[in-house]
């Protein structure tokens, strides 16, 4: 049995342990804020240790800030704590692992790289916004690291004509989820540019993003390994690919891709595809451009259930023009609008369809499939319902 003696000692070892255990949170935890020994982000960085967390109070607080210890930056919310100013705003050294939860970056300005956000570490944002910055290349975020987001914003951002108005993946690995990116603008990716890098969206959207002149992806421009989950990429404008232009590798499901545009001499208003893609489940629908609305295709194309509708051209193709090897599988072309080849305009390459009616199209010329050259292969496929006429200048 434990006298009182004895549990009087274990007793005052257990609320020094407690007190300890207490003491040496408080002492990872800093707060920044007007009246806090710690006024400036910056400092309160400068004097965290690896694995503190910054708790930041309401208010607005200039960059730029440079990070270059492993650390968590949590603020008030997005609406409540901003970070404002610099060029870029928030810099992430390489080999550190940093978290910003709840605040703003915006207002960056820099001719180099990354207005709001220059990351060559691993960076995950939460809940946050990045906006209003611009840069040479990835005008709201640059990346050469690791980079997440999480129910985070990327709006409003550009570039001097570089890449990535958005977000510019440069040989890194990037992670969207339940995230947008929206209303940002560069010569080539709008929205985003992986640039040789992995990219893979879940639960997104890409949308109301463009490019200057003739740059390509004004929603997505990808040269590396892309992934679309659950995505939509819709209203976006500018070169080709309005929605997305793809020289690599990329794949889509359950992703549709929709009311993009591009300007006068350029193709595929919905994707311009290069590369090698796959589509599962993707409807693209609603697209115009001055060539091939829905489509175009140079590369390698695998269409699964991804149905091509109502798209239109001013020339070509109103739903698709192909050149490379196009393989549709339950994939129906229909309601869509060209000069020639209102649902399809085979102008070289290989196109297969099996289960994939052709219908319902219109055009001066091959209401449903204009060949010009190339070889057509039809399995189970109907091509019926076209004005004027099905398929020409020979019969289907």
């Amino acid at each position: 049995m434990i006298g009182m003696t004895g549990m009087a000692g274990i007793l005052a070892f257990v609320t020094l342990a407690l007190v300890g255990s207490t003491q040496a949170w408080a002492d990872n935890s800093i707060m920044v804020c007007p009246t806090c020994t710690y006024k400036t982000i910056q400092a309160a960085v400068d004097a965290a240790t690896a694995g503190t967390t910054i708790q930041i109070s309401s208010g607005t607080y200039h960059g730029p800030v440079t990070i270059n210890t492993s650390l968590n930056l949590v603020g008030a919310g997005e609406a409540q704590t901003v970070v404002s100013g610099g060029g870029p705003v928030v810099t992430i050294g390489s080999a550190v692992f940093v978290q910003i939860t709840g605040v703003t970056i915006t207002d960056g300005s820099t001719s180099g790289d990354g207005g709001g956000i220059y990351n060559m570490g691993t960076l995950t944002l939460t809940g946050t916004a990045v906006n209003g910055s611009l840069s040479g290349n990835g005008g709201g975020i640059y990346s050469t690291g690791a980079l997440t987001l999480n129910t985070s914003s990327v709006s409003d951002n550009e570039t001097f004509f570089g890449a990535g108005g958005g977000i510019d993946n440069a040989g890194g690995t990037l992670k969207v989820n339940s995230s947008s990116v929206s209303s940002n603008g560069s010569l080539v990716g709008g929205g985003i540019a992986n640039s040789t890098g992995n990219a893979v969206l879940n639960d997104s959207s890409i949308f109301d993003n463009g490019t200057l002149g003739y740059g390509p992806g004004s929603g997505i421009s990808n040269t590396g390994t892309l992934s679309l989950v659950n995505t939509s990429v819709f209203h976006n404008f500018g070169g080709d690919g309005g929605g997305i232009a793809n020289t690599s590798v990329a794949r889509l499901v359950n992703s549709p891709v929709y009311d993009n545009g591009t300007c006068g001499h350029c193709g595929g208003g919905g994707i311009a595809n290069d590369g090698t893609m796959s589509m599962d489940n993707s409807p693209v629908y609603a697209n115009t451009s001055e060539f091939a609305g829905g489509i175009t295709n140079g590369g390698t194309m695998n269409m699964n259930n991804s149905p091509v509708t109502g798209n239109g051209s001013a020339s070509v193709g109103g739903g698709i023009a192909n050149g490379g090897t196009m393989n549709m599988n339950n994939s129906p072309v229909s309601g869509n609008l060209a000069g020639g080849g209102g649902g399809i305009y085979l102008f070289s390459g290989m196109m297969t369809l099996r289960n994939s009616s052709v219908s319902d199209n219109t055009a001066s010329s091959g209401g449903g499939i204009y060949i010009v050259g190339g070889t057509l292969v039809l399995r189970n496929s109907s091509v019926s319902n076209n004005t004027p006429d099905d398929c020409v200048p020979v019969g289907c």
